[in-house]
């Protein structure tokens, strides 16, 4: 993944490179690493972030209200943002929060407007 493309999706998010690490579940080395081009994000990360942009340009997810949660919740929280607005993450771990989320519709709303 292209280094500015990394940074856009941060600032999309309005996120310092800590929060940001955060997220993904990197340190904030990492993240400034990828951004000047030292550094390049594994694909499972590629595809967080890649989740990360679609999520932060979707019409109905409320951009306050996901940063918030995408905070306090984590790596997990891109996973469950993620499958609420439709966007598909591969892995078991993606798999299993989607699944929890189909039985649990009620968390829709954390990131609805």
């Amino acid at each position: 993944m292209d280094k500015n493309k990394i940074k856009e999706i941060r600032k999309l998010l309005n996120m310092s490179q800590a929060q940001f690490a955060k997220i993904v579940g990197v340190s904030f080395s990492t993240v400034s690493r990828w951004e000047t081009g030292d550094g390049t994000p594994t694909d499972a990360q590629v595809e967080q972030l890649d989740a990360m942009q679609q999520l932060s340009i979707t019409s109905d997810i409320d951009a306050t209200k996901l940063k918030q949660n995408l905070l306090h919740l984590g790596i997990a929280g891109t996973l469950v943002a993620a499958a609420v607005a439709g966007i598909f993450i591969a892995g078991p771990k993606a798999g299993a929060i989607t699944g929890f989320i189909k039985e649990k519709s009620d968390l829709l709303n954390l990131f609805k407007e």
